[in-house]
């Protein structure tokens, strides 16, 4: 994917963000909250304005309280990568690509594939200004996964919500990685493509995606989500 360099965000040990998921459910739950979520998720959708650093970290992390949070279930926006990979795409399936964008968007909002995949067509459709929020968007929740960690101890380490979310720290670094995770416990190895003899890989945090696993397994989910079908229904 292009766009995603060391250049073009702060270097990977600057600038750390820990999550702190007591503080993010706190704030994200709290209906007079700044980082109210559902506030949040409407703001982002409604296409208007970017977000502060800030929201992008609680609408992140904040989405792992929501009752669309599912680790092994993610909006899939493979097919849609693929299609905008085809050259010479004519206007009418570039609309195409938009409508199943926008049906993902609405309840995975915080996905950076597809939040690419929206800016990639606004931008072909000729909707530049349109397309450089949607761009904002897309680094701002990268910039947010990167803050949240280190990559080469798993103490500390950068936390994500689904497992391929790993890919984009990659690409920050302009390298490939496999998709063939490991885990010790609550961290996960994730190696390169071409990894050179004694390199290390990289080490993510996915407390949360076993712990929402779990409790998916044993129907108890229910418990803890913030539920935005309702709201969307009315946005």
């Amino acid at each position: 994917m292009v766009l995603l360099s060391v250049g073009a965000f702060a270097q990977m040990d600057e600038a750390l963000r820990p999550v702190d998921l007591g503080k993010i459910k706190k704030l994200v739950t709290k209906e007079k909250s700044d980082f109210y979520y559902p506030d949040l998720y409407v703001k982002i959708l409604s296409g208007r304005e970017t977000l502060s650093d800030d929201e992008y970290h609680y609408l992140y992390y904040g989405y792992s309280f929501t009752d669309y949070y599912h680790p092994d279930h993610a909006q899939s926006a493979d097919s849609l990568l693929r299609a905008i990979e085809e050259m010479n795409l004519d206007t009418s399936q570039l609309l195409l690509i938009q409508q199943r964008c926008e049906n993902l968007l609405q309840t995975c909002v915080i996905d950076p594939d597809l939040l690419f995949v929206k800016y990639y067509v606004l931008y072909s459709l000729g909707y530049k200004v349109k397309a450089k929020l949607w761009l904002a968007h897309f680094k701002g929740i990268v910039k947010t996964i990167k803050d949240s960690g280190r990559l080469d101890d798993c103490g500390g380490a950068v936390t994500i919500l689904y497992r391929h979310h790993s890919r984009f720290i990659g690409e920050i670094l302009d390298r490939d990685v496999l998709e063939d995770y490991h885990h010790d416990e609550d961290c996960m190895h994730v190696s390169w493509l071409q990894q050179e003899a004694g390199e290390e890989p990289m080490y993510f945090d996915v407390s949360l995606i076993l712990e929402n696993e779990e409790e998916w397994a044993k129907g108890k989910e229910v418990k803890r989500k913030i539920e935005l079908a309702d709201l969307l229904s009315i946005y």
